[in-house]
């Protein structure tokens, strides 16, 4: 009964383990697909993360990885990624993260290319994390359901 209290704190709690970085108030993502990408290009948003720095590595063609790819200098990316470098992709900006981000690739545009996206205009206030919109209230049924069990057991 003595850890009822820890455990209320860890199931409330997990709803913010989904966040990574912050963003600093009002900030706006500069580093988008829509914003970056010029008239003659395409450019894609590749996932990414601390040990895909460049968001190449999951690319069958920049593989087999080399330990240097976990570094985040130009020449990491240079050997890590050399078969999108080879393909005239160019490496633009990366997103807002810490562990988890995406960095933008560009490349000339080709006939069989998407168009480019419309840029949507940023908002003016709030922060949302995709998937954790109401997940504190989920777990509530899940907390009165333990405080019964352990009730019962008394």
């Amino acid at each position: 009964m003595k850890n009822i209290p820890l455990i209320l704190a860890l199931l409330l709690a997990a709803p913010a383990a989904f966040a990574d970085a912050a963003p600093p108030k009002g900030y706006v993502e500069a580093c988008t697909v829509a914003r970056v990408q010029k008239a003659n290009e395409h450019c894609v948003a590749r996932r990414a993360w601390h040990q895909d720095y460049w968001g190449c590595g999951a690319d069958q063609a920049n593989l087999p990885r080399d330990k240097v790819c976990e570094e985040h200098k130009d020449g990491a990316k240079a050997q890590c990624c050399k078969a999108w470098l080879a393909a005239g992709w160019t490496h633009r900006c990366k997103t807002l993260g810490a562990s988890v981000f995406k960095m933008i690739w560009c490349r000339p545009r080709k006939p069989s290319d998407p168009p480019k996206p419309p840029v949507v205009p940023a908002r003016k206030k709030g922060c949302s994390l995709p998937g954790a919109a109401g997940s504190g209230l989920a777990a509530l049924p899940l907390v009165a359901g333990l405080l019964l069990v352990l009730r019962r057991r008394r």
